[in-house]
This record gives structure tokens, C-alpha cells and sequence, in this order.
């Protein structure tokens, strides 16, 4: 609805506000109720109660389904468009009852000759809000009409396509049909067979099918443990061959190794209990005189005593394995201090146990390296008794862990010839490294003579001893050192 601006002015008098349709109320102007148009269209036809074919359904669908969705449609945008209104109208009745219009005043105030003027002009204006409304209202129909219009014409171009598709079905169908036919007759044909194959089997006698069954189940299990039996004893036959080819091996090694025996037998007539005898005889000598003592001695553990010096236990099953923590070598505490400093030789045991993994063979270059450094010590001893000698340790310039090989002494024997009014000073070192080198195990690199006094150099007596010692090795030292002397003295 459209209000005339010149009567839109607000005014101050002492009213009670009203709404916009309140006062059309007072005025007596109204609109007509909305209603409903009902279009019927007349049938071309009389309806038929008889009863709807599947085509019938098809066709009916298809001519209504299009015109309900679009019957849907246009009355979804009518109903948009009329809650708009309403919501417009709401809007207005209350910017009005905020603020009533001053020819609100000027009517209801007012002498009866402007009333009836007033009223004229209302009625007059509401006549143009009509017309006004229903030239909107149609404006907005002929834009969804042609829209729906368009709509339909798409509907009717894909209904052409539809036809056409049709009628070039309905050729093909006319041009296969026989064909068809054909193909009917063949799932006839087909159809009557199977119901009488149907007859037959319902006629069949289940209960013996059932057993025949059961049976032909019970000889396929057979069958499998057969299968099964079949591959054991295959596996079986294969394991009895390796095992005869084994055997065969086994026959030939030992008929080798019989006929080795024979020949051990013929070289040697026989061993008699006087040589066995002999021989335990001989290894109870050794023992003793070696101070060799068994600890223990089992599948896992081998522990002996080797010159009453050293405890040697040696893991078998680390050693098996190629442990280096399987050998453990130690000098037995009450024998550190009779050797003194050349206990500090005892790491070389490391050394000559290093990648060997047999007992044998550990026990075997143990016992050598220690008897050639018991040697070394006699020989030592022999010496202190003639000279003084001082005997101590080597010790690394960081006070820290050498490697074993590097491990030794240092030797200092002081030579002092009262007849010859001689005196120096021989020093040598002696490594672990150098022990298995016996006699010759003197470390010459070290070897340094320091004159006190005498008649002859120090050039003199150091290269005298480099070749007496690099010739005699360690192996009676004192004669060595004896001849040291005299020979300088006499090609003086």
C-alpha cells in the first residue's frame, strides 16, 4: 500500500497513537479477504473406473510430473512474495503507531464537511494502491509465467528428444522382432524343458542321492589320506636314501680309518701296559717338575695352576663362541713377590692367548712364554749375584695403561773392576713383546753404557757390548759381561 507523502507529517497533539490499519478501521476503509482462485478445467473425456494399465501409469506420469513441479515452484515464489508483503505491511503499522501522521490528527479532529473531504481522498488513494498493486502483482507473474514458459519449452525439446528416441526404439523393434520371436520360442522350448527336468527330480529318489553322496565324501577323505600317506612315505623313502648315501659315507671313513689303524698297527706291534705305565709316569714328571696342578675341568669350565705361578681358567663355552673375555690369566698373590718387577711381564699372557680358540693351544703358548721368561729371570738372578743390578718397572710418561706388548722392565746392572779401576753402567729394557724371542729378547734400541771411570771410552765399551749381547743374546750374561771387559782392556 502507497502513502500520498503530503499527508506524512507527523504531529505533536495530545493523541493516543494508532496503527495505520486502526485507522483505517475509523475511516471504513477495507480490502477485500484473500482468496483463492479455483480453475477447474473441463475433461476431455469421461473418467473410467476400469481398472490402470502399467503404460497408463507411465504416460500419466510422465504429462504430470512436469506441470506439478512446476505448479510447485510457482507456488513457492507466490508465497515468498506474500510473506514479503506482510512483512512490509507489519513494518509500516509499527513506524505509524511509533509516530502517527498529522492528517491522523486532522481527521479524527476535524469538522464533518473535511471528514467527508478526507474520505474521499482516502478512498481515492486506495483505489490507486489497488491498481498500483495489481500492476506490481502482474509485472511479477508475467516475469515467473515466462520463466515457466521457457521451462515448458525446454521440457517439450527434451520431450521431441524423448520421442524420437521412441520411434527409433519402436523401429528397432519392429525390424529385430523377429528375432524376438525366435528368442521367445527358444525360452518356451527352454522353459517347458526345466519343468520337466523339475517333474524328474521331484520324482527322484533323494534318500539314495543322499547316501551316494555321503559315500563319494567318505571315499574323497580316503582319498586325501591317501594323498597325505603317499607324501610321508615319500618324504620317508627320500630321508631312508640320504640316510643310506650317509651311511655309505660313514662305511667308507671307517674302513679308512681301519686301514690307517692297521697300518698305526703294523709300524707299531702293540702298546703294553709297561708303556702306559711309562707314559703316565712320565707326564706325573712333568707335572711335578713344571708344578703343573688340575683345579677343574669340565664341558664348561677348564681351570689349572702352571709352575705353581699363574691361575689360568678358561670359559669353554665362551670360547666356543670367540669371546675375548674367555681366558683369564692371573699370577697367584703369594708368587708376586719373589718376582718382583718381572711380575709387569705377565701381561704378554694376553698377548699369546690373543685369537687362539683352543685349550690346547692357549695352555701350550702359555707354558712356553712362561718358561722362557723363567729362563730370563735365572739369568738375571745370576747376575745380581756378581753385580749389583736394579730391576724396576716400565712405567708409561702419563701414568697411563700401555699396551701389553709394551710392557717390561728396565735393567740397570752397575760393572765395577777394582783390579782394572773400571766402572760403568749397563742399561737395557726387556719387553713382553720380546720374551718369545729368547735368548735373544734384550730390547737393543735401549741398550746404553754410562761410564763412571776406567781407562777406556764409553764409545769404546757400548759398542763392545752391542756386539758381544746382539751375539749371545741374555744366555750367560755374566761371562757376556766379563768378556765385555777384558776384550776393551786389551785393545786399549
Amino acid at each position: 500500500m502507497t502513502i500520498v507523502p503530503e499527508f506524512y507529517d507527523s504531529f505533536s497533539e495530545d493523541h493516543q497513537n494508532m496503527t495505520f490499519t486502526e485507522f483505517l478501521q475509523n475511516v471504513g476503509i477495507s480490502f477485500p479477504d484473500q482468496q483463492v482462485a479455483t480453475l477447474q478445467s473441463p475433461l476431455s473425456r469421461p473418467l473410467s473406473k476400469a481398472p490402470v494399465t502399467l503404460k497408463e501409469e507411465a504416460v500419466a506420469a510422465a504429462a504430470t510430473l512436469p506441470e506439478l513441479k512446476l505448479y510447485q515452484s510457482l507456488a513457492g515464489n507466490i508465497r515468498k512474495q506474500i510473506q514479503e508483503g506482510l512483512q512490509d505491511l507489519q513494518k509500516i503499522d509499527d513506524d505509524v503507531r511509533e509516530n502517527n501522521p498529522q492528517f491522523f490528527g486532522e481527521y479524527m479532529d476535524g469538522e464533518p464537511r473535511l471528514r467527508q473531504e478526507m474520505e474521499s481522498r482516502f478512498f481515492a488513494n486506495r483505489d490507486l494502491a489497488q491498481l498500483e498493486a495489481n500492476k506490481k502483482w502482474m509485472t511479477q507473474l508475467k516475469t515467473l509465467l515466462d520463466t515457466s514458459v521457457q521451462q515448458l519449452h525446454d521440457k517439450e525439446i527434451l520431450e521431441e528428444k524423448d520421442r524420437s528416441i521412441l520411434r527409433d526404439t519402436d523401429l528397432y523393434i519392429k525390424k529385430h522382432l523377429p528375432d524376438l520371436l525366435t528368442h521367445q520360442h527358444e525360452l518356451s522350448r527352454l522353459t517347458k524343458e526345466w519343468q520337466e527336468r523339475e517333474i524328474k527330480y521331484k520324482n527322484t529318489n533323494h534318500t539314495a542321492i543322499m547316501k551316494w553322496e555321503k559315500e563319494f565324501k567318505e571315499q574323497t577323505a580316503i582319498l586325501e589320506k591317501t594323498k597325505q600317506d603317499v607324501i610321508v612315505a615319500e618324504r620317508s623313502a627320500k630321508q631312508i636314501v640320504d640316510r643310506v648315501a650317509d651311511l655309505k659315507q660313514r662305511k667308507e671313513d671307517l674302513l679308512k680309518a681301519i686301514a690307517e689303524a692297521e697300518k698305526v698297527i703294523e709300524d707299531h706291534p702293540y702298546v703294553s701296559e709297561r708303556d702306559l705305565i711309562d707314559a703316565k709316569d712320565n707326564f706325573d714328571l712333568c707335572s711335578t717338575l713344571c708344578a703343573w696342578q688340575s683345579l677343574e675341568k669340565s664341558d664348561k669350565k677348564l681351570e689349572m695352576v702352571l709352575f705353581g705361578d699363574l691361575d689360568v681358567q678358561i670359559d669353554l663355552l665362551k670360547l666356543q663362541a670367540h669371546q675375548m673375555d674367555a681366558v683369564f690369566i692371573g699370577m697367584i698373590e703369594a708368587r708376586e713377590r719373589d718376582y718382583g718387577a718381572f711380575a709387569e711381564l705377565i701381561h704378554g699372557l694376553q698377548v699369546m692367548s690373543r685369537n687362539l680358540w683352543t685349550s690346547n693351544q692357549i695352555v701350550q703358548n702359555i707354558a712356553m712364554y712362561w718358561n722362557r721368561l723363567l729362563l730370563i729371570q735365572h739369568e738375571v738372578t745370576k747376575v745380581q749375584r756378581r753385580f749389583w743390578i736394579d730391576v724396576d718397572c716400565l712405567a708409561d710418561a702419563n701414568d697411563a695403561p700401555v699396551d701389553p706388548e709394551q710392557r717390561g722392565v728396565a735393567c740397570a746392572i752397575t760393572v765395577f773392576s777394582y783390579a782394572h779401576q773400571l766402572k760403568f753402567v749397563l742399561a737395557f729394557q726387556l719387553r713382553a713383546k720380546q720374551v718369545m724371542n729368547y735368548p735373544h729378547s734384550l730390547d737393543l734400541t735401549s741398550l746404553s753404557i754410562k761410564k763412571h771411570y776406567g781407562p777406556v771410552s764409553s764409545e769404546q765399551l757400548e759398542q763392545c757390548a752391542m756386539e758381544k749381547i746382539r751375539k749371545n743374546g741374555i744366555i750367560d750374561l755374566v761371562s757376556t759381561i766379563n768378556s765385555i771387559i777384558n776384550e776393551t782392556l786389551s785393545s786399549k
